[in-house]
């Protein structure tokens, strides 16, 4: 799913800034970059794209001008102002950094890393080569909790990517559903047949694992303790594993439960006065041999398990302007919140030979320049 990278790409073209002569608007996919009209950009220039939450090097700030030299540090975000944010250029919207290289002539490029130039092809992924990283956040104490070997099988690893990366994915008049995108935890929670009970996990037959965004990629779990039980993750799913376990004696295949914990504390953005678990998806089966469920059949799992969904904003044909309409504005949930987002969802689940399963997520400017945001997973 998700996949963070520093890709060579071309840009599609160059619109001009409504409000400035000195710089411009490189698109590139779904994407807009300010970039300064000095450079010479045009449609099919060559750069590579740094995306945000880049992490980027002392050296690689100094040669984009990014550096400042009175206080020894960067210009850019996050606590080491050498983070790569979104931000807004004279009243436009950017997101990322061209960086220019030179074309070589024969389908690849040369980029100028930190130990000299070396050639690169388009779409090749030269994070680790320019010494760029993605930026993590720290996990709060509060969110760490015992966790045991549940294995890969047993759990999804789940992540959604942004259409603007893919905007040619979700095909126009294509039915879908817009589901809000809460900004909240990530909650994973899967029956497992009755053979693979395991003694730390919770349920009255020990075989209901639940898990975090970053516990399930590794195959990992939140074991049912008495310190765990103060965790947002188990605390918002106590009432969907005691329905679970009516179900626990039929399960031959792994019967996942995805959902967002939300609710005072949970990240910066608070919905109600209590926490709560929002299903967003269901899949059946193991790692590898996972279908997700189409959302009718999600609709009626989620009434058949009395467990609220995340708000439904929208179903129809897909169309750029439906998603406009709806990526920005209020929450639907009982909050004062600004939307995250949503994300788009085929209503028969399809897959993309590229993307895997077909999901992506479209995001608010208002919620990706806001202040002192969280984004624990």
């Amino acid at each position: 799913m998700s996949q963070f990278a520093v890709r060579v790409t071309t840009i599609d073209r160059i619109e001009p800034h409504p409000d400035a002569d000195a710089i411009e608007i490189a698109m590139l996919g779904g994407y807009r970059s300010i970039v300064r009209k000095i450079d010479g950009m045009s449609g099919g220039t060559p750069v590579v794209y740094i995306p945000q939450v880049s992490v980027l090097p002392e050296y690689l700030l100094r040669r984009l001008g990014l550096w400042n030299e009175d206080t020894g540090q960067g210009k850019l975000g996050g606590p080491g102002y050498d983070r790569v944010s979104p931000m807004r250029l004279r009243g436009v919207f950017s997101q990322g950094i061209c960086m220019k290289v030179t074309d070589a002539g024969d389908g690849s490029v040369i980029v100028s890393g930190p130990e000299g130039d070396f050639t690169a092809e388009i779409g090749e992924d030269v994070a680790e080569r320019l010494g760029i990283v993605k930026w993590i956040p720290i996990i709060p104490d509060e969110l760490v909790g015992d966790v045991f070997a549940a294995g890969q099988p047993f759990t999804v690893n789940f992540d959604v990517e942004d259409i603007k990366a893919y905007p040619d994915v979700i095909r126009i008049g294509e039915e879908v559903e817009f589901r809000e995108k809460l900004h909240g935890l990530f909650t994973g929670v899967t029956v497992v047949p009755l053979e693979e009970a395991m003694p730390e996990a919770f349920g009255a037959q020990r075989n209901i694992v639940v898990y975090s965004k970053g516990l399930g990629a590794q195959g990992l779990a939140f074991a049912d303790t008495e310190d765990n039980s103060r965790l947002p993750h188990v605390r918002s799913t106590v009432a969907l594993r005691s329905r679970l376990d009516e179900i626990a004696m039929n399960i031959d295949a792994p019967l996942s439960i995805l959902g967002e914990t939300v609710g005072p504390g949970v990240q910066d953005l608070h919905y109600g006065e209590t926490i709560q678990f929002r299903l967003f998806g269901a899949c059946i089966g193991f790692r590898g041999d996972q279908k997700f469920l189409d959302a009718d059949e999600l609709h009626e799992l989620a009434r058949q398990l009395r467990v609220d969904m995340v708000p439904v904003l929208y179903r129809g044909p897909f169309s750029w302007e439906k998603l406009a309409e709806h990526t920005s504005g209020q929450t639907l949930m009982d909050a004062k919140n600004i939307r995250e987002g949503v994300v788009v969802t085929p209503v028969i689940e399809r897959e993309d030979m590229r993307l895997g399963r077909v999901a992506l997520k479209s995001v608010s400017e208002k919620y990706l320049l806001r202040k002192g945001g969280t984004e624990y997973s």
